[in-house]
């Protein structure tokens, strides 16, 4: 829940069933059985942390993007079917286009360079996915 002021009152504002950007996605980069996580520590880096035994994580890779392809999304799946975690990031391009950002994961933590696209909305399409 959102939280804002309006004439000195506290008026409590509703998030179920909007659509929000994902600062962090988790999956099982080094086939552990824990969740590590990717986490987007600054507009142009995705930090992977993995999982300790202990509850701890530490950071394996960091993954950057050009700084004038900025990215606000992340998630991570198994994009080219190997059974391994990949880490996918994309932010907007301008207009109706948005710059998207893969790295392979390799099962163990670390991850194959950057492939990056542009993609452009079905025209009428005006939805962020």
């Amino acid at each position: 829940m959102k939280a804002r002021s309006h004439n000195s009152r506290t008026a409590v504002e509703s998030l179920e069933g909007r659509s929000l950007m994902s600062a962090v996605a988790y999956a099982d980069f080094n086939n552990d059985g824990r969740t590590d996580m990717a986490e987007i520590t600054s507009s142009t880096t995705v930090t992977i942390s993995l999982a300790n035994a202990d509850g701890t994580y530490t950071a394996s890779a960091i993954l950057s993007v050009p700084k004038n392809q900025p990215i606000n999304y992340v998630s991570a799946n198994d994009t080219n079917g190997d059974g391994k975690a990949d880490v996918y990031a994309s932010g907007p391009a301008g207009g109706d286009q948005l710059n998207t950002h893969v790295w392979q994961g390799n099962g163990d933590g670390t991850f194959g360079a950057r492939t990056s696209d542009k993609w452009r909305w079905p025209k009428g399409n005006h939805g962020f996915f």
